[in-house]
């Protein structure tokens, strides 16, 4: 887990949190990791992310969900266009065989937690 404290960025702009999830079979698991974590380095180095954790599957759930944070749409935007982010996308469709699926989770109820989760509360 990385993680950068910016509230909001020179615009003024919310930090926005969204999510990335595929099904992963369990014998995939190994290299479709290796994608992941290549894909959090990739995003660590453009300009307003935040940090990001990785929700591995669990025993009858293989729903690999990541939690990415950037400090505006704007960079989130970036981010999301660019050619680096398509690399790592189509290397895990290639292995999985089908797309992930994407929400903006900002402002719901999933947030609050996740972000906690992202940045504990100091003691």
């Amino acid at each position: 887990m990385t993680e950068r404290v910016t509230p909001t960025d020179q615009q003024g702009e919310s930090p926005i949190i969204y999510t990335v999830s595929r099904q992963v079979p369990r014998e995939l698991e190994a290299e479709y990791d290796a994608i992941v974590q290549s894909t959090i380095e990739a995003a660590s180095h453009f300009e307003g992310y935040l940090g990001s954790r990785v929700f591995h599957p669990t025993r009858n759930d293989r729903t690999y969900r990541v939690v990415v944070r950037f400090d505006s749409e704007s960079n989130l935007r970036a981010w999301k266009q660019s050619p680096e982010r398509q690399h790592w996308i189509d290397l895990g469709t290639e292995l999985i065989g089908e797309p992930p699926s994407y929400a903006n989770i900002t402002g719901t109820s999933q947030a609050h937690p996740l972000a906690m989760a992202l940045n504990p509360l100091q003691s």
